[in-house]
């Protein structure tokens, strides 16, 4: 997930040129003009801005330069890195991480030491790029770093937009940072409302974050953001057939004491001094239901679904939007989960390995016991996977959390996954 948003509008006003060719302009000279934007040092442009800009370039525009050319500016950029300014050095980090550059450790050090000092240059784009990349090559920079940072950001959150701020929170989840109390708290708040800018990956990255960083959000924000994702996910012609009534088993006592919690958590609950708010998300934040009518994915038109890959990540994003919920405490309703059950059922054999246990466990920690046939869509799913692929305690998850919901079917399958679970771990 990244701010950085690249759009190409063909109806802008005409005779006025777009930053999208001023790039793909930019590029289409840098693989000749670069060498001696580089070693000229009486150039118009500066050696750093040059760099940056191509690595920019490249990056936006999705292009795979060849190898000499990217060692060549990497090599550069490493002897003139104390030259860069707050913009080069966010853009020349930001273009790494977007091409998925494998930096040297080393070279990352001196990024996060040349950067320290110029931190209170950044600006609010800056700031979510950089951490949103450091994030990506999995640098963790040391606690003076982190301090600034954070201390930046508490004067910059207040100017900051959703999809920022949503970056910033993925990034400091994966980062194991912990944030600003005024941080998650904006976050929740801007996110909902600006629910239209935001897309199914950005929410699900959001929900994981606000999980791995022990956040509270309140019950009625989480309702508000699971409703949002099946609108972003689900097809049209699932969301306006009702699912069948199933005879579910009731949440249990924990369960249901959690979320009349999270109801009663209109201010939010911090947890190892995380805050959360969550009081913005009302249901006149949720995107218009005319949308889903028109019976098209609704996420097309944020640039997400479209396209097998994207359903299929799309379908992704919200199994771990379902994980991400029960492991915030909030237990949605039955009628969501039907429908998201109903959403998931067709795409049951594209779920990515990882996946399939996590599924299962939040459906038999949340007491929910989807239809037969669904199940037995996931089980041919893990077989067709093959026990091979899942370690031990996958194995053990997904074979506990079948018996707990009451799977009667293909005794010989779970008989081998019970097997090969104890291979395993002997």
């Amino acid at each position: 997930m990244t701010s950085e948003r690249w759009q190409i509008d063909p109806t802008g006003p005409a005779g006025q040129h777009h930053p999208a060719e001023s790039a793909r302009g930019f590029w289409l000279g840098a693989d000749m003009a670069s060498d001696a934007l580089i070693k000229d040092g009486g150039s118009r442009l500066q050696p750093s801005r040059a760099l940056a800009s191509s690595v920019w370039a490249v990056a936006k525009l999705q292009l795979e330069p060849q190898g000499a050319w990217t060692q060549g500016v990497l090599d550069n950029i490493s002897s003139k890195l104390p030259m860069f300014s707050p913009q080069e050095l966010s853009n020349s980090i930001w273009g790494a991480a977007t091409l998925r550059w494998p930096l040297p450790s080393t070279l990352l050090q001196r990024f996060e030491d040349t950067s320290l000092d110029l931190l209170d240059q950044f600006t609010t784009q800056n700031l979510s790029n950089t951490l949103w990349a450091l994030a990506v090559m999995g640098h963790r920079c040391g606690p003076e770093w982190q301090f600034e940072y954070c201390k930046q950001m508490r004067g910059s959150v207040p100017h900051m937009h959703a999809l920022q701020l949503c970056d910033v929170m993925w990034a400091m989840a994966q980062l194991r940072m912990a944030p600003p109390a005024l941080l998650v708290d904006a976050a929740l708040q801007r996110v909902a409302a600006e629910l239209d800018s935001v897309s199914v990956r950005e929410l699900a990255e959001l929900l994981h974050a606000l999980a791995v960083l022990r956040a509270r959000p309140a019950a009625a924000w989480l309702a508000v953001m699971g409703d949002e994702l099946l609108h972003l996910a689900a097809p049209a012609s699932v969301l306006r057939t009702e699912p069948p009534t199933v005879s579910q088993p009731k949440a249990s006592a924990g369960v249901r004491r959690q979320t009349t919690q999270a109801h009663e958590q209109q201010g939010g609950v911090d947890m190892d001094g995380v805050s959360a708010a969550g009081t913005g998300g009302t249901e006149s934040n949720r995107r218009p239901s005319e949308g889903v009518e028109r019976g098209v994915y609704v996420g097309v038109e944020r640039g997400v679904v479209g396209g097998d890959k994207h359903v299929a990540e799309s379908m992704s994003c919200l199994c771990r939007s379902m994980c991400a919920l029960v492991k915030l405490g909030y237990r949605p309703s039955d009628r969501w989960l039907a429908r998201t059950m109903s959403v998931l059922q067709p795409h049951l054999p594209e779920l990515h390995t990882n996946e399939l246990p996590e599924v299962i466990l939040a459906l038999s920690t949340l007491r929910y016991a989807p239809a037969p046939v669904w199940l037995a869509a996931y089980a041919l799913r893990v077989e067709t996977v093959g026990l091979g692929a899942l370690q031990a305690d996958q194995l053990v998850i997904i074979l506990e959390s079948l018996t707990a919901l009451g799977f009667a079917g293909r005794d010989a399958l779970m008989t081998r996954m019970s097997k090969a679970a104890q291979e395993q771990r002997s």
